[in-house]
Order: structure tokens, then C-alpha cells, then sequence
């Protein structure tokens, strides 16, 4: 990991891909395949849900990836990776924190730009996961822009059940506060 806070690239130049990925399981070689995947498509950073690794006997480096990953809360579902270039010459990843088994922050530098990252997943089951996440959006540094990246598992512009209706009001204040882009698949 780069700690480095200049910028990679003076002047804004350049360009990079960021992903997020439901990859559905981390382990054997779910994890490393995804990495070649991402390596096929050109993409410099990736955040991927539902590792469903619960210790830390995955791969570190794959595919010319650094990797770091939390560990789930069950083999069965959640966990959190994030995989990135370390010398890719448009962007660097910073400052990189797991907070919960479905959530980790990271800095992305580019140019003149720096971008506070978060990567989460909320399980189908789960409440508690949207406060989570505001909590971290709260906690974004001065400076930098934020942006979510993963699977929240919910249609906030149109909830279909209880649960949804419970996390809409959350996630529609972080939309209000620039959160934008969200789709659902």
C-alpha cells in the first residue's frame, strides 16, 4: 500500500477503471479468478462482495493485484475484498480500513482529486449494514468526495418489503447528501 499523498498523476492526466463485483465466493479460486478477470477488463480497483472468507488464507497478490480482504461473518455469506494496482500510473490507493466484515474504506488519489471510497455489502437479512455505511460516509475527510461501491441489496426509489422501507429513509439521506449512480441489477 502507497503512502504517498501526491498525486500520481500532476495535472488530472490519465484515466482508470474502478469496479464492484459480487463475486459470490472468494474461496479456492474464486477469488484469483476474479482477479484475472480484472485483469482482462483493464481495471485498476475493484471492490468485491460476498468473499465468504473467514480467515486470512486467501491470496494476498493475484494477478498482478494487491488484495485485502475482512473476514465474513459466516461461509455462507458477506465478507468484503479490495483488490488494486499498486503502481498503476493514474491512481493510488490509500489509506485502506476494514471496518466491519462488509464494509472497508479506502482514498483513491488521481490528479488533482481524492475520493473516499466505500466498499460494503448489505446482506438480504440486514438491517444494521446502512448504518454502517453512514456512519463511514460521516467520517469522510475534508477534501475528498465520497463514493459507495458494492451491493446493497435494496431498491430504495421503489421498497417491496418491510426491511427495504426501514433502510429507504437512511439511504435516501445519503442520496440527498451526493450519493448518485445507484442502480440495481
Amino acid at each position: 500500500m502507497s503512502t504517498s499523498s501526491a498525486p500520481p498523476t500532476s495535472g488530472g492526466c490519465g484515466t482508470f477503471s474502478v469496479a464492484a463485483w459480487n463475486i459470490r465466493c472468494g474461496r479456492n479460486v474464486g477469488l484469483a479468478s476474479a482477479a484475472k478477470g480484472l485483469a482482462q477488463m483493464g481495471v485498476a480497483v475493484a471492490v468485491l462482495t460476498e468473499m465468504k472468507v473467514t480467515d486470512d488464507r486467501y491470496p494476498h497478490f493475484t494477478s498482478g493485484y494487491k488484495v485485502l480482504s475482512s473476514k465474513a461473518a459466516s461461509r455462507n455469506q458477506g465478507g468484503i475484498a479490495l483488490v488494486w494496482r499498486e503502481n498503476h500510473p493514474g491512481v493510488e490507493v490509500e489509506a485502506t480500513r476494514i471496518l466491519t466484515p462488509n464494509l472497508l474504506t479506502f482514498q483513491l488519489v488521481t490528479g488533482d482529486e481524492r475520493y473516499y471510497c466505500m466498499g460494503v455489502y448489505i446482506p438480504p437479512n440486514d438491517i444494521m449494514g446502512v448504518e454502517d455505511l453512514r456512519s463511514a460516509w460521516d467520517a469522510c475527510p475534508d477534501g475528498c468526495i465520497p463514493i459507495i461501491l458494492g451491493d446493497l441489496n435494496i431498491n430504495f426509489q421503489d421498497p417491496h418489503d418491510e426491511r427495504e422501507e426501514q433502510m429507504s429513509p437512511a439511504l435516501r439521506k445519503l442520496k440527498s447528501n451526493g450519493l448518485l449512480g445507484v442502480n440495481r441489477q
